[in-house]
């Protein structure tokens, strides 16, 4: 396998590969080794979202997952943030879904930071703390220890990280996961949604990096927050939902619910949240809008409804919230008592599911969807 690393301190980055390298060698393993260097000046890059201009050189390095005698790598338990790591093209087993921090070796039942998953030659699974790998791999525990580090590190393009020292917690970046939430969605009704992968794209700030900032601004204005409290705990409560589900990105939202705070590194989890969120409500919305059987469209493209002809609906289903420059805007489903369909954009929070409403407004358009009939509506008013 390869992976590339974008390096600034090359001297730090090469004494460590030169480390792991000479005790692969000493145990007769796979060395990794450098394949390829390009030497960069005066480049724009991205750390932690933030902009420098630096010279660094790019090293691409030939590696293979760590594996040793009659034992193979499949995991990496992270249980100060419950965070899985699978190797490369290994495949977790579904009983480890929900790892506990007990070693399977030496069954002794106390607090650890890590524990790891490894495959006998005979198909059996163990999950075994860091002291006791050398049990199974016959060398000393630090040496394998290493070995899974590198396992792990290369397989993702690696920049030089800056960490902030405040509000730490064993060496970790704490914060509490509902005030995170709430952070979030001030930044996204405020900025939009950017991933750091699309910030990185499109040379803009992730919100990610917008919520740090928050946290590390003595200025910010936490007052301002208290409107998303209800919304930032309803973020939680479905994170509280997916202990049961075998996607490990789903099951690391449910651990920081578990844990209800989040790091420095589990942050653009955190964050994700309220999109994954979001995804689930649209899920939802056009699974219950595929079910409804319209009668067809009602009126005529243009006919208004007014005081004297008002029109009784109620709501079926609400889209997740877009966010956009005129603020946050939702699709509603609404339907009046001859089961006629109606579609209305405007803001959230306007309407609420089930409730019933009489409306004045226009009739902008017919559409159709996965065979169902919509009345779009217009410059609507709640009478």
């Amino acid at each position: 396998m390869q992976a590339q690393f974008k390096i600034i301190d090359n001297v730090k980055f090469l004494n460590k590969l030169n480390k792991i390298a000479n005790k692969a060698r000493k145990y007769g393993y796979s060395v990794p080794e450098i394949v390829d260097s390009q030497e960069l000046t005066n480049q724009t890059v991205i750390i932690n979202d933030r902009k420098f201009v630096v010279n660094y050189t790019v090293y691409t390095i030939d590696y293979e997952i760590f594996s040793a005698g009659n034992c193979s790598l499949i995991a990496k338990f992270d249980h100060i943030e419950n965070i899985i790591k699978t190797v490369p093209d290994q495949t977790l087993p579904e009983q480890y879904l929900h790892p506990t921090n007990q070693c399977d070796h030496c069954h002794i039942n106390r607090q650890r930071n890590d524990t790891y998953l490894i495959r006998l030659s005979n198909g059996e699974y163990k999950q075994i703390g860091g002291n006791c790998l050398a049990d199974y791999f016959n060398i000393d525990a630090n040496v394998i220890l290493s070995w899974c580090d590198l396992s792990f590190t290369l397989t993702d393009e690696l920049t030089e990280e800056i960490e902030p020292k405040e509000f730490t917690n064993n060496g970790r970046y704490m914060f509490d996961l509902v005030e995170t939430l709430k952070v979030t969605y001030y930044i996204i009704e405020k900025y939009g949604y950017i991933s750091t992968k699309n910030a990185i794209e499109k040379n803009q700030t992730a919100t990610k990096s917008r919520v740090l900032d928050y946290f590390l601004d003595k200025d910010s204005n936490w007052g301002v927050l208290n409107q998303y409290t209800t919304k930032a705990q309803i973020v939680k409560e479905y994170m509280l939902t997916l202990g049961e589900e075998k996607n490990e990105y789903l099951l690391t939202l449910y651990n920081l619910a578990v844990n209800n705070n989040c790091s420095f590194h589990s942050l653009g989890y955190a964050v994700s949240a309220i999109i994954a969120y979001n995804r689930h409500i649209e899920k939802n919305s056009q699974k219950e809008s595929t079910q409804q059987t319209s009668k067809g469209y009602y009126g005529k493209v243009g006919e208004k409804f007014t005081a004297q002809n008002l029109l009784t609906v109620t709501v079926k289903s609400i889209s997740k919230e877009i966010y956009t420059q005129y603020g946050v805007k939702c699709f509603y489903t609404l339907e009046n008592k001859e089961g006629y369909v109606f579609k209305w954009y405007t803001d959230c929070d306007k309407l609420k599911i089930n409730n019933t409403y009489t409306l004045t407004g226009t009739i902008k358009d017919h559409s159709q969807f996965n065979g169902e009939y919509y009345t779009e509506l217009t410059n609507c008013r709640i009478k």
